[in-house]
């Protein structure tokens, strides 16, 4: 593990970079990263923008910021995300291990970027899980892989009760926070076909931002062989075992996606050494 420095990480220089995402938006929280590496992009899914042509239409946007790496989609639903972790259908989880792996395979990245392992949400949660499976599932021969974390989770509640002890901050120059802005103006356009109470939450957490926020972005080293059996800290929001109760009770959803139910026995199975298939 890497020392706790944000602009440490950002100077990076040990070969390409990728970045792991669960779905639009989170590239929102790293445009320090997204613009002066040049990351390739992966998203498990397109998320609420299932549009056809979103995922040209978004390609065009970032290249419009001056971004110029790939962005690939993985072919599912965030929906079916929630679904498979309610059947436990560890195979199919398996399989979008290794689409990962065989990107990371073709890619051979030195350092990777995914969603924070939070517990506040269980398809961002899914993704350092799945990138840590994929890397032990890599030929040996394979050069090594450094993880890091972006903080989407710290920018998402308000600043004065940010947990931020743990994550290194780093500010944006003048102008990636116009390229910043340039793209969160552009998304609005891809807002529109979707269900309206969705599109008032994604936008409330940029709509309160003060310069701070535009300004300061949170980055972290993260371990190798991090452990998923125990729930990391909570800073400050709810956890999907929160939220997933709460939609039972308000009628929302028939059953709540546990961690010591759902995610925690994903995790054994996906990380025991007798359950990879190697990628080749």
């Amino acid at each position: 593990m890497k020392p706790m420095d944000g602009e440490g990480l950002l100077a990076f220089s040990g070969g390409s970079t990728g970045m792991v995402f669960a779905h639009p938006a989170h590239e929102w929280f790293t445009f320090a990263a997204l613009l002066r590496l040049q990351p390739d992009l992966y998203y498990l899914s397109p998320g609420i923008f299932g549009k056809d042509g979103f995922e040209e239409a978004f390609r065009e946007k970032l290249a419009a910021i001056g971004f110029q790496g790939t962005v690939t989609f993985g072919a599912i639903s965030e929906t079916e995300i929630y679904e498979r972790y309610l059947a436990r259908d560890d195979d199919w989880f398996v399989t979008q291990r290794d689409a990962i792996a065989g990107w990371l395979g073709r890619l051979q990245p030195g350092l990777v970027f995914t969603d924070p392992f939070e517990w506040y949400n269980s398809a961002h949660d899914l993704v350092p899980l799945l990138v840590a499976s994929a890397i032990e599932s890599l030929p040996s021969q394979c050069p090594p892989i450094s993880l890091a974390e972006h903080g989407v989770g710290v920018q998402t509640i308000a600043r004065k009760e940010r947990v931020t002890h743990n994550w290194p901050s780093v500010q944006l120059t003048d102008d990636e926070v116009d390229r910043k802005r340039q793209f969160l103006r552009d998304m609005n356009g891809f807002f529109e076909d979707v269900a309206q109470g969705v599109n008032d939450e994604l936008q409330d957490v940029v709509k309160d931002w003060g310069e701070p926020e535009y300004y300061t972005e949170y980055y972290r080293w993260a371990r190798a062989n991090q452990a998923f059996t125990q729930p990391p800290e909570v800073g400050g929001w709810a956890t999907y075992d929160q939220r997933g109760h709460l939609r039972v009770a308000a009628g929302r959803s028939q059953q709540a996606i546990t961690f010591q139910e759902h995610f925690a026995p994903l995790a054994a199975k996906l990380l025991r050494q007798d359950s990879m298939s190697t990628i080749g």
